[in-house]
């Protein structure tokens, strides 16, 4: 089958050929059989499509549809409402943990009179000696 052909079928159900198309196709319907029996099957399923379109949904139905789903009381579950009620907390107690944390840094800047991180974590500046009296203590020798 002639695709030009063929597209000249499809086209004939959608709009009006000329009338040098239209002969075209007549002459081409009148001489393969196989091409009548698809424009006959063709038309059919046209047929059978805008017979069910005519069932489709009454006017109006999508505005309904919408129109309750806006309506709709949308709850919140359980678990989400217990973390909407831990935020605020949450905040709060971050706030008070950092503040805790400056002024635990700042004692320990002050306390040992080190401006560095070992000085903010009051670490002790630990010699060779203090090594093995610690591992001593621990009974860590060998």
């Amino acid at each position: 089958m002639n695709e030009k052909i063929w597209k000249l079928m499809v086209e004939s159900f959608d709009r009006g050929l000329s009338k040098r198309e239209a002969r075209r196709l007549q002459r081409a319907l009148e001489d393969a059989t196989d091409l009548r029996e698809e424009q006959r099957r063709l038309a059919e399923q046209r047929r059978l499509l805008a017979a069910d379109r005519a069932n489709g949904f009454a006017p109006g139905f999508a505005d309904r549809v919408m129109d309750r789903i806006g309506r709709l009381e949308i709850r919140p579950r359980r678990i989400e409402t217990f973390y909407a009620s831990l935020r605020p907390v949450f905040g709060r107690v971050a706030l008070a943990a950092v503040a805790i944390c400056l002024l635990l840094i700042s004692f320990n800047i002050i306390r040992t009179g080190d401006l560095s991180v070992r000085g903010a974590l009051a670490m002790n500046r630990l010699d060779l000696n203090s090594h093995v009296e610690m591992y001593s203590a621990f009974g860590l020798e060998e």
